[in-house]
């Protein structure tokens, strides 16, 4: 599985998943890709973020 946020892989058995209002799932690495995924922040504007769209 994938990180929403960053791309990395998430290791089987950690991770967070977030359900949001109008039901989409999103699967994350870290509180921190989720914090700032709920903020609306850009994934390429981080050097940690690995995901390039």
């Amino acid at each position: 599985m994938k990180c929403t946020f960053c791309g990395s892989d998430i290791k089987k058995g950690t991770g967070i998943m977030y359900a949001s209002i109008d039901g989409n799932v999103s699967n994350f690495c870290s509180r921190r890709c989720m914090k700032y995924f709920i903020m609306g922040k850009d994934h390429r504007k981080y050097k940690w973020s690995s995901q390039k769209k």
